[in-house]
C-alpha cells in the first residue's frame, strides 16, 4: 500500500514546506516555478515510463525501444556543442535515435509524434503546484516558469494551459535557451531579462540540485518541495508499467488529500486567515 511505503513524517514535512512557501511569497516580487513534478506531474512514476508505454504500444517490431530512447538522449547530450550546455531538443534526440537504429528512420516522424501524444496523455495537474500557483496569482506577483526539458517550448506551454495555468507568465525552457538550471546559467539570464535583483525572486521546485542549490548559488531565494515519488521507498519506484500507473494515481490522491478539511485546517490557520478569501477566489478561477 502507498501509505505504508511513505517515509515517516512525510505529511508533516510537506505541510511545513507549504507554510514556508506561503510566507516566502509575501515578501517576494517574483515567484519562479519549476514545471514537471512541481506544476505538472505524470500519471506514471518515472519519465522513462513514457518510453515503456510507447514500446508496449508499438509491439514486437520495436522491442527494446525504451532502452534505445534513453541511450539516444544520453548520446545527444554528450555530442551537443559546449555552447549548448548539454541541452538538447527532442528533434536532436530522434536524430541520434535514428542514426543508431536505422530501421526506425522511416518512422521518425511517427515515433516523435507518438512520444508527444503519450506525454499529453500521461500529464496532469500537480495538486501542490495548482495551489501554489493560485497563491501567487492571488498576491498579484509576477510569475516565471523554468524547465530543464527536451520537450518543445510550445508543447510545454500547451500542457500548462490545458491543465489550468492561465494568465500571464514567462516560460524559460532549457533546450530553447541552451542554458539550464542544473548548470546554473539560466538563473542570471532570467534576472537580466526581468530587470530585478536575484533576492527578489523566490524559486520553487522539486530538484534539490537544480531548483535549490543552483538557485541559491545564483542569489535567488529557493524552497525545495520534493517530488511525490521521493516519498516512496526505492523499491516502490521500479515497478512494471501497470503498477507504476497505479502507484502514481495513489500518490496523486495522497497529495489531494492533504487539502481536505480534516488535514489542511491547521495548516491554513498557521498560514493566516487573512489570505484565505483572496486565495480561494483565485483558485476557483482555475479549472
Amino acid at each position: 500500500m502507498l501509505l505504508s511505503s511513505l517515509r515517516k513524517q512525510s505529511h508533516r514535512s510537506i505541510l511545513k514546506r507549504f507554510q514556508q512557501t506561503h510566507r516566502g511569497m509575501e515578501s517576494a516580487e517574483v515567484v519562479s516555478f519549476d514545471v514537471f513534478d512541481t506544476l505538472l506531474m505524470r500519471r506514471v512514476l518515472k519519465p522513462t515510463d513514457v518510453f515503456r508505454r510507447m514500446e508496449e504500444e508499438l509491439g514486437s517490431s520495436v522491442k527494446g525501444f525504451c532502452a534505445w530512447r534513453v541511450e539516444a538522449e544520453r548520446v545527444a547530450r554528450q555530442q551537443a556543442p559546449a555552447s549548448h550546455a548539454s541541452e538538447v531538443t527532442l528533434e536532436e534526440v530522434y536524430d541520434v535515435l535514428c542514426q543508431e537504429h536505422t530501421q526506425l528512420a522511416d518512422r521518425r516522424g511517427e515515433l516523435l509524434t507518438q512520444e508527444l501524444q503519450v506525454e499529453r496523455d500521461v500529464t496532469t495537474v500537480h495538486p501542490f503546484g495548482r495551489v501554489l500557483f493560485a497563491r501567487a496569482r492571488a498576491l498579484g506577483l509576477r510569475i516565471v516558469l523554468l524547465s530543464d526539458m527536451y520537450l518543445p517550448e510550445a508543447v510545454i506551454e500547451e500542457l500548462l494551459r490545458n491543465h489550468g495555468y492561465r494568465g500571464a507568465f514567462d516560460l524559460y525552457v532549457s533546450n530553447t535557451c541552451r542554458q539550464s538550471k542544473s548548470h546554473g546559467a539560466l538563473f542570471p539570464t532570467v534576472v537580466g531579462e526581468l530587470g530585478c535583483r536575484p533576492e527578489q525572486i523566490l524559486h520553487i521546485g522539486d530538484n534539490w540540485h537544480a531548483d535549490y542549490k543552483m538557485a541559491r548559488k545564483a542569489g535567488w531565494r529557493a524552497i525545495h518541495i520534493p517530488k511525490l515519488s521521493d516519498t516512496l521507498e526505492a523499491a516502490a519506484i521500479d515497478r512494471p508499467l501497470a503498477q507504476s500507473i497505479l502507484e502514481a494515481l495513489r500518490l496523486r490522491r495522497f497529495a489531494e488529500a492533504l487539502f481536505l478539511p480534516e488535514n489542511s485546517r491547521s495548516f491554513w490557520l498557521r498560514v493566516g486567515g487573512k489570505w484565505l478569501p483572496r486565495f480561494t477566489g483565485a483558485l476557483s478561477r482555475i479549472p
